[in-house]
């Protein structure tokens, strides 16, 4: 597949990830927590600033006063467990505030170690999506203009695949380990 790379995990063989190119990544975000249950996390890495708390409850956040990390490597963590109710409070008052593709550099969503969402350095390659996002529903939002179409998500991923991998092996990682939502272990293509 000219669009997915192989993302190894410790607990399986691989894990088919397709890239999607993001037009409007606050939507994107709100429309994949539908498909979210009590046992996905989401985490947010970079800049917490604007990040507001209030309202959420279970959410692990970890704030490293070292500021000498790499853009790539951000310092701050939050991690948010998708109850009802904190699904509810991140699409009305966190998503619209938090600086998505500004003060967030990385965004995830996981569960039980594995990735299931990921964009790095903000939105800047587009994202990858697990199996776990149903064809039918990133069909449908390509229609509604949240992510690029099928056709051009794969010219895009083909021609960008070529000219970018060595861009990419420099700044996304191959796998994330969730080291229980206390940071995450990074490899390297």
């Amino acid at each position: 597949m000219s669009n997915s790379v192989l993302i190894p995990h410790p607990s399986s063989p691989t894990t088919i990830m397709q890239t999607i190119k993001v037009k409007r990544s606050i939507e994107l975000i709100s429309e994949l927590l539908e498909l979210a249950d009590e046992t996905v996390w989401l985490v947010f890495e970079g800049d917490l600033s604007q990040f507001d708390g209030r309202g959420l409850t279970d959410v692990e956040r970890i704030v490293r006063e070292n500021a000498t990390y790499a853009l790539s490597r951000p310092n701050n963590r939050a991690a948010i467990p998708m109850t009802p109710a904190n699904v509810l409070t991140i699409r009305l008052n966190v998503l619209p505030r938090v600086g998505i593709r500004a003060q967030i550099c990385h965004v995830f969503l996981e569960c039980d170690g594995r990735i299931l969402f990921a964009a790095y350095d903000h939105f800047k390659n587009g994202a990858q999506v697990s199996a776990w996002v149903p064809a039918d529903f990133l069909d449908r939002l390509a229609h509604e203009g949240v992510i690029e179409p099928e056709r051009e998500r794969e010219d895009v991923s083909s021609s960008s695949s070529r000219s970018s991998s060595s861009s990419r092996r420099n700044h996304e990682p191959f796998y994330h380990v969730s080291q229980p939502h206390g940071g995450y272990a990074y490899g390297e293509h």
